[in-house]
């Protein structure tokens, strides 16, 4: 986002589609990870001997933790493979514009504006997402 005018397009984006490799290689992983961590979890949690009681009170708060577990993890695995379908598709622009740029940064450059300009409103929505979620678990 910083690359906000063609000279520093033209300068930066090499190092920049450099560093974002090496990090889509790292944090792709990521999500799956924590993903998995959530289901050990519930895995974990369904194994105690407190999971299974028969006290009604008990049972009943058990058993919407278990709902509630069982609609995390599916919107978990269905997180995961977004972000990684976002990820590769952004790497698959970047690697476009860099061959573009390689014949003419120009219209590299007015390629990479409008993408940037499309994935800015994007960005938007998520950050208001995310603060609305920050707030709700400050509560």
């Amino acid at each position: 986002m910083a690359l906000d005018s063609e000279p520093r397009f033209k300068q930066l984006f090499d190092d920049t589609h450099q560093a974002f490799k090496r990090s889509y290689l790292m944090d792709v992983s990521k999500p799956r990870r924590y993903c998995d961590d959530v289901y050990d979890a519930y895995l974990a949690m369904q194994q105690t001997k407190e999971a299974k009681t028969t006290f009604p009170l008990l049972k009943r708060n058990f058993l919407r933790l278990d709902a509630l577990y069982d609609k995390w993890i599916n919107n978990d695995a269905y997180l995961p493979m977004s972000i990684d379908a976002v990820l590769k598709l952004q790497n698959r622009l970047l690697n476009e514009i860099s061959e573009l740029k390689a014949k003419d940064a120009e219209d590299a450059y007015i390629l990479f504006s409008s993408a940037m300009e499309d994935l800015e409103d994007y960005l938007t929505l998520i950050n208001a997402k995310n603060s609305c979620i920050s707030e709700l678990v400050q509560r």
